[in-house]
């Protein structure tokens, strides 16, 4: 019977427990508003993200329109495990998943404003001495 790749080939420690660095958050995508008030997500390198004032095709409308607004993605990443979601511009909902997920599994999940981070969920305060 073959060994599965799970917890007994050194998974058994959190992530962030280890001294290694930790590599850095990727980029998410970026909400597209448009004049004609259609929205698009846009992923992937920052070149090919269009920002406010440009020219781009609207799918929807089947026409050229210009960029009304362009905002971050919000997104939740746990810090022990490969759990990673994107939410839109949905706040209240991505902390609602962080929560459920560091309940679940006691893990710690930041929550980002595109690459900013704007709060842990369920962090990890260390241990506690009794006196």
């Amino acid at each position: 019977m073959a060994r599965s790749r799970g917890r007994y080939w050194g998974q058994e420690v959190r992530r962030s427990q280890g001294n290694a660095t930790k590599a850095e958050k990727p980029p998410t995508g970026r909400q597209i508003t448009y004049d004609c008030g259609h929205t698009a997500i846009f992923k992937g390198s920052v070149a090919a993200i269009p920002s406010v004032g440009n020219d781009v095709y609207c799918r929807l409308c089947q026409k050229a329109v210009k960029v009304f607004a362009a905002q971050d993605e919000i997104s939740i990443r746990c810090t022990e495990c490969s759990y990673v979601r994107s939410f839109g511009q949905a706040i209240v909902t991505a902390e609602t998943a962080a929560a459920v997920h560091g309940t679940k599994y006691n893990h710690t999940v930041a929550i980002y404003d595109g690459a900013e981070l704007v709060r842990r969920m369920h962090e990890h305060t260390g241990q506690q001495r009794l006196l």
